[in-house]
């Protein structure tokens, strides 16, 4: 699902929200990190060969500069919040 203009900002933003606050955001957060661990140990690992510890390092740190699901989720929050401002009010 690619296109996701037709969701209202307001919907969004409530959406976004609700889903940093649940337990499903929590149990994902975890599982996620137990996936990087387990990538940081195969690059840890003596067997691994030095080209798949190379990606693998290089991956682990793209992923903990910028593109860590809290700041992703906040940046879309962030982006649904503007855009919820934007939107005319339904009262006018």
């Amino acid at each position: 699902m690619d296109n996701l203009d037709h969701i209202p900002p307001g919907d969004r933003l409530f959406a976004l929200e609700s889903l940093k606050h649940s337990i499903g955001w929590a149990l994902y957060l975890a599982e996620l990190q137990r996936r990087i661990r387990s990538i940081e140990e195969r690059a840890l690992d003596p067997e691994t060969d030095d080209e798949t510890t190379r990606v693998l390092k290089h991956a682990r740190r793209f992923l903990a500069k910028d593109h860590t699901p809290s700041k992703i989720i906040d940046q879309l929050i962030t982006a649904a919040r503007n855009e919820a401002r934007r939107e005319p009010s339904l009262s006018r």
